[in-house]
C-alpha cells in the first residue's frame, strides 16, 4: 500500500534534511503496447509537484550505458520524451532549483555564469511504488511496467507514462491524494472511468476523480503556499445509472500537513506530507451482470368449441355467449357462436420463459349474448369444460402450447361441445259454447226465449194482416 511517509522508511542521504523533507513519493508507469514493440519516445516522464524545481533522472541500460532525462517540476501533464525500453534501471534522481538553471541534452546546467549544484539526490531505494513502501531497485520490466529489480511490485498503467510525485517545492508545494478501486465481477480495465470520487474539506468539494484502467484514483494536485494542516474526506459517489453494481459507502479521512523547511541556497522549501488510513483508501465494488436476454419465440393458443342447436332451424348466429375463465374463476375473455356453430376465443399468447408449464382454464356457456332476447323455451348447456394447456420450450427458445379438454371430474379427453334445445310452444284454439249448454231456468237469461217467441209471433201477425189487405 502506498505511503507518503517514505523518507522515514528510506533513511537519510547526504542532504539529510532536504531528503527527509522532500522525496519522490511514488513512481508509476504503464504501457499502452508491449515493451518489445515500443519505439523510441513511446515512454514519457511526468512530474507531479516540485514547484520551482528541476529533476534529473539517471537510468542505466542492461548493457551499462547511462541515460539521463530532465523534467521541470509541476509539468501538469507535459511529459518529456525518452528512449526508455525493457530492462532500463532507475539509479537516482538529482533535484535542482529551477531559477538560474536550464535543461540541455537532458541534463540540468546553469543558465548564468554562476555554478549550479543539486539541492538533493534521491536514491532508488527512496522511491516508492503505490503497492509497496519502498522499492530497492526500479527497472522497466518485461510486462511493460516499472517494477522492483527484485521482482517486487507492479506499477500503475497510465498509457505509456512514467509518473513521479514529489512532496516539496519552492515557496509552494503540491500534493496528490491517491486511492484505489477494487472491483469484483469485472476487470479493472473495463471498469475504468465508471466511478466518481469526491474529495472534500469540511463541506466544500475540493476535487473529483475517476478510477483508471489499473484501478487507481488520482485526484488533481492540491496546491499549498502556507504552512498548516488540512483534513479531507474521500467518498465514492453512487451513480443510479450504473446498473448491476454495488457501491462502497465508506468515508476515508486524509490529513495533509504543510511545513516550512530550511532555506537552501536562499530558497525556502515547503513540504507536504499526508496521514492516510492504516490500510489506505480502497473502495470495493461488485458487479453482477444482468442475465443475458432470451429471445423467446411465442406460442399463441386459440381455444375453440362447437355450439349445436336442436329444435329450430332459425339462424341463431351470435345468440349465445361463452366465457373463458382461469382456474380461480376470474374471467379472461368471451366468445359467441358463429353461423356454422363454431366458437372461437381470442388467442392466449405465451411469450415468456415463465409461461413454461401447465395452465388450467374453464369454459362455460353464459347464456344469451343479447340480454334483450328472450331465453324462454330454451334449454341451455351449462357443462363446465376443463381446458389444460401445456407450454414447453425447446433448445432454440421456441415455445409450444398444446391443449386437452376434459369434463370436470373426468379424465378422458372430450370435444368442447355445447348443445342447446329449443321447445316450440303448443298452439292455442278459441273455445265455443254450444246452444244446449244455454241455461233454461234459474237465472236472468231464461227471459230471452219468451221474448224471442213473442217477436216472431208479432212478425207473423204483421205479415198475415198485410196479405188480407192486399186481397180486399
Amino acid at each position: 500500500m502506498f505511503r507518503n511517509h517514505l523518507a522515514e522508511k528510506a533513511g537519510p542521504s547526504k542532504l539529510s534534511f532536504v531528503t527527509l523533507a522532500m522525496t519522490i513519493v511514488a513512481l508509476l508507469f504503464s504501457m499502452s503496447m508491449p515493451v518489445s514493440t515500443m519505439a523510441a519516445s513511446d515512454v514519457t516522464l511526468h512530474m507531479h509537484g516540485g514547484v520551482g524545481l528541476i529533476f534529473e533522472f539517471h537510468f542505466t541500460t542492461p548493457e551499462g550505458a547511462d541515460l539521463v532525462y530532465s523534467v521541470p517540476g509541476d509539468t501538469l501533464g507535459q511529459g518529456a520524451p525518452t528512449d526508455l525500453t525493457n530492462g532500463d534501471i532507475l539509479e537516482y534522481v538529482l533535484v535542482y532549483v529551477a531559477e538560474g538553471a536550464k535543461i540541455e541534452d537532458g541534463k540540468v546546467v546553469s543558465a548564468t555564469d554562476d555554478p549550479i549544484s543539486p539541492i538533493d539526490r534521491i536514491e532508488q531505494t527512496q522511491i516508492a511504488h503505490r503497492d509497496q513502501e519502498s522499492n530497492p531497485g526500479v527497472k522497466l520490466t518485461d510486462d511493460g511496467s516499472f517494477g522492483s529489480a527484485k521482482g517486487q511490485g507492479v506499477l500503475e498503467s497510465n498509457n505509456g507514462k512514467v509518473n513521479f510525485w514529489y512532496s516539496g517545492g519552492v515557496g509552494e508545494t503540491m500534493f496528490t491524494v491517491f486511492g484505489e478501486k477494487s472491483v469484483t465481477g469485472m476487470d479493472a480495465e473495463h471498469a475504468a472511468g465508471l466511478f466518481t470520487f469526491t474529495l472534500k474539506e469540511g463541506t466544500s468539494v475540493v476535487a473529483t476523480a475517476t478510477n483508471d484502467a489499473d484501478g487507481y484514483i488520482n485526484f488533481p494536485a492540491l496546491r499549498f503556499d502556507k504552512v498548516g494542516a488540512h483534513t479531507y474526506t474521500v467518498t465514492e459517489d453512487a451513480d443510479p445509472d450504473l446498473t448491476g453494481w454495488t457501491f462502497d459507502k465508506t468515508s476515508y479521512d486524509v490529513t495533509i500537513n504543510v511545513v516550512e523547511g530550511q532555506s537552501v541556497g536562499g530558497y525556502t522549501l515547503l513540504t507536504a506530507t499526508a496521514t492516510y488510513p492504516k490500510d489506505g483508501i480502497v473502495f470495493n465494488n461488485t458487479f453482477t451482470p444482468e442475465p443475458p436476454a432470451i429471445h423467446i419465440t411465442p406460442a399463441p393458443l386459440v381455444i375453440t368449441g362447437t355450439k349445436i342447436v336442436e329444435g329450430t332451424d332459425e339462424d341463431v348466429a351470435g345468440w349465445f355467449e361463452f366465457g373463458l375463465y382461469d382456474e380461480e374463476g376470474n374471467p379472461i375473455s368471451t366468445a359467441t357462436n358463429a353461423a356454422d356453430g363454431s366458437i372461437t376465443f381470442p388467442a392466449i399468447d405465451y411469450k415468456n420463459a415463465d409461461d413454461v408449464g401447465t395452465h388450467t382454464y374453464i369454459v362455460m356457456e353464459d347464456g344469451m349474448a343479447d340480454e334483450s332476447r328472450s331465453d324462454a323455451n330454451w334449454e341451455f348447456d351449462y357443462t363446465p369444460y376443463i381446458v389444460t394447456v401445456t407450454v414447453t420450450k425447446n433448445a432454440d427458445d421456441v415455445l409450444s402450447a398444446s391443449a386437452v379438454t376434459t369434463i370436470e371430474g373426468e379424465d378422458d379427453p372430450v370435444d368442447l361441445v355445447f348443445t342447446n334445445t329449443y321447445e316450440k310452444p303448443a298452439t292455442k284454439h278459441k273455445k265455443v259454447t254450444p246452444l244446449a249448454s244455454l241455461p233454461t231456468t234459474g237465472d236472468a237469461s231464461s227471459f230471452i226465449l219468451p221474448c224471442a217467441l213473442l217477436i216472431v209471433a208479432i212478425a207473423a201477425s204483421v205479415v198475415i194482416t198485410q196479405r188480407r189487405k192486399n186481397q180486399a
